[in-house]
């Protein structure tokens, strides 16, 4: 893989500007980072996107990763990616199939509408497709608890196994 200059980018979250980033900067720079920090407006997706000045950058599937790294094991993958979750999951096809991570995955509908794909339509995939359970943190307890199809889903989900997703149960 060829080296590609970066521009790292830091954003800031809610409750925050850009100046929390003051003293991290100096430190990723002397690292050699070449670093930026944004100021979010926080008003809506388009615009925070607009403020964060995207740049093209080259992508890698999962899949093509663990190949060319030979990696013997995947056991847990975190996505929040914005909408983009449909396409990591097909990225990952493979390494799914044949590692089955358990997957801790933010699942917003709007954002994957705007990138042509549902909510449903990705957890069909992950029930249908790839053998997945979805596990969904409780608004009472905010433990995990197997979700039924139909059911209200909180926005952060865990996708495992029949069996991973037992254990995760049983330990919960």
């Amino acid at each position: 893989m060829s080296s590609v200059p970066v521009t790292d980018t830091v954003v800031h979250g809610a409750f925050a500007d850009g100046s929390d980033w003051a003293k991290v900067i100096p430190l990723l720079q002397r690292e050699g980072l070449k670093v930026v920090a944004v100021q979010n407006p926080l008003s809506s997706l388009a615009d925070d996107v607009a403020a964060a000045r995207p740049e093209k950058v080259r992508v890698e599937t999962l899949d093509s990763i663990v190949e060319r790294l030979a990696l013997p094991l995947v056991d847990v993958l975190k996505i929040d990616v914005e909408g983009a979750e449909a396409s990591v999951i097909a990225g990952a096809h493979a390494t799914l199939l044949a590692m089955q991570p358990i997957l801790l995955m933010e699942l917003n509908d709007l954002p994957l509408r705007a990138q042509g794909h549902s909510a449903m339509e990705l957890l069909a995939t992950l029930r249908e497709t790839m053998g997945y359970e979805i596990l969904n943190f409780s608004e009472k307890t905010g433990r995990l608890e197997l979700c039924t199809e139909g059911a209200r889903l909180s926005e952060n989900i865990v996708a495992a196994t029949r069996q991973r997703a037992d254990e995760l149960l049983r330990h919960r």
